[in-house]
């Protein structure tokens, strides 16, 4: 499997020992997905932890709240590519066109060009680690004829596995308002794949994946972090925050978490972290071994399913507040400079600064033209305690609040 369709199996090396402050910070940053309460009804937030053998409950909070599933809905896009491959109506090394619709998706996407093909084995490499939406509907047109008749598709196999209160309306969880699922629907799905497809469910702990000449590194962190996780999928959309279903095994035992709502990605894999924990925990099994997450790509938002990738430089007038807060670690002459100095600031920050993408902004005057080097897509809190780190270091931090930022890109 992991040598079909260009898909790179990255051996994770020996997991670094937690430290206190790594369990310290994943404890700290639980409450942040604590259910947001509008008239005393939660909005996003929703978790369920099961035992995988037996679907036994092991934590549960609004389990079966209709949430938008962003791109967890690629997991039954993938559930029904799986199929396909054992009923013999495609392979691996199968190619299929690639529609002018399909190159139309937003990011986050492989890039793919209309009037090209791809084999299904980079369709769902790229599905599993880019979570790529132009993928997904090249999947779909190859399975069904089109996405509309795909996603009824996909809700179909949903009644049949029981996953009631689940709706399809697309082949990649972009925003649609009747696209809704439960965290129990999802936790239904991920066990279905682990009975179904137990040949196929190895796919899921690809950590990078190679198309063409680009190479992809599977969002889902939780890999190589969290000892014995080997899937599944994360997710985001404006409407849903941070969403991951997750699987681990430890000494023999297999618990399932779906957390729905994360303010950020790095708070949602500490929430889920301490919620496998918990699992195992009350499967009498003692917590395996966590180590820090790995950085993520330079550059790239991670998750950014209907949002797209952060260029590297913003010119004059195009600056976004997207993240919210950001940090200023400096003004310069040059743009390399700038650059080398946001970088610097990144590798002090350590685990402060995951999930941050560097923006460089300017020049914004003819006369004095300088480039101002960020690191944005961090929230008040941690863009405040970046520059308390940044200053003991004796290096430049300015917060920068959300609405500052927008204010400068319309200079």
């Amino acid at each position: 499997m992991a040598s079909a369709g260009g898909i790179v199996r990255v051996m994770a090396g020996s997991l670094r020992p937690v430290v206190a402050l790594l369990a310290l910070l994943g404890i700290l940053m639980a409450p942040a997905l604590a259910p947001a309460k509008t008239s005393g009804r939660p909005t996003k937030y929703a978790a369920l932890v099961v035992d995988a053998r037996t679907g036994a409950v092991l934590f549960e909070r609004f389990a079966d709240a209709p949430r938008y599933p962003a791109s967890l809905a690629k997991i039954m896009t993938l559930y029904l590519a799986f199929e396909a491959l054992d009923n013999g109506t495609l392979t691996m090394a199968t190619k299929v066109p690639v529609s002018a619709a399909a190159a139309a998706q937003p990011p986050s996407k492989l890039g793919l060009v209309a009037g090209t093909s791809v084999s299904i084995g980079d369709l769902i490499g790229g599905l599993v680690t880019k979570s790529a939406n132009d993928a997904a509907v090249v999947m779909a047109e190859a399975l069904a004829g089109n996405e509309a008749t795909f996603a009824r598709q996909m809700t179909a196999m949903a009644r049949r596995l029981g996953m009631a209160r689940t709706t399809f309306r697309n082949a990649s969880g972009l925003p649609d308002a009747r696209q809704r699922t439960t965290a129990r629907d999802l936790v239904i799905l991920a066990r279905a794949l682990l009975n179904d497809f137990p040949h196929h469910y190895p796919v899921f702990a690809t950590e990078s994946f190679r198309y063409k000449k680009h190479t992809f590194r599977n969002h889902n962190r939780l890999l190589g972090s969290y000892a014995g996780t080997d899937g599944i999928k994360t997710g985001y959309i404006n409407a849903s925050g941070f969403n991951l279903v997750a699987s681990a095994e430890h000494d023999g035992r297999r618990v399932i978490g779906v957390v729905f709502g994360g303010k950020t990605a790095a708070s949602r894999d500490a929430h889920m972290a301490v919620l496998l924990d918990r699992g195992f925990a009350a499967l009498g099994v003692g917590a395996p071994t966590r180590a820090a997450p790995k950085p993520a790509p330079r550059h790239v938002r991670e998750d950014a399913d209907e949002s797209k990738p952060v260029p590297a430089s913003i010119p004059r007038g195009e600056a976004r507040a997207e993240g919210g807060w950001a940090i200023q670690v400096g003004a310069f002459k040059s743009q390399s400079q700038a650059r080398r100095q946001a970088e610097a600031a990144r590798t002090a920050l350590a685990e402060l600064s995951d999930g941050a993408h560097i923006i460089i902004l300017g020049p914004v005057k003819r006369v004095t033209r300088y480039y101002r080097a960020r690191l944005a897509g961090l929230d008040a809190l941690a863009a405040g305690r970046a520059c308390e780190r940044l200053a003991r270091k004796r290096m430049d931090c300015l917060p920068i609040r959300p609405e500052a930022a927008l204010a400068e890109g319309d200079r």
